[in-house]
């Protein structure tokens, strides 16, 4: 449910429990990155959005700040968003330009 908008039904709740879609935003970074250094990026990053103006902020946009705990919990999350939306994206004949 979004911070910004409570009282709007999930899509669940309007009567499409099958659809569930979110934005998400994400600091990456090229491969081959030593992981020591994302790690540092990850734990700073982390620090920055745990400031409450920040979060204020970026609630008051509708942005609902949840931080991945770990870089391997993101690339996880990742994972399973691109196999999620892969065949989606094949279907509809969708092309990077």
């Amino acid at each position: 449910r979004s911070t910004a908008l409570p009282a709007l039904p999930t899509t669940g709740e309007a009567g499409f429990p099958q659809i569930e879609a979110s934005t998400w935003f994400a600091l990456l970074a090229t491969g081959g990155t030593p992981p020591e250094r994302i790690a540092r990026l990850h734990a700073a990053l982390n620090e920055v959005l745990a400031e409450p103006e920040l979060r204020r902020k970026l609630a008051e946009g509708g942005v609902d700040v949840e931080p991945s705990e770990s870089p391997a919990a993101f690339g996880d999350y990742f994972a399973a968003d691109r196999a999620r939306w892969a065949p989606v994206v094949r279907r509809a004949g969708m092309r990077v330009e």
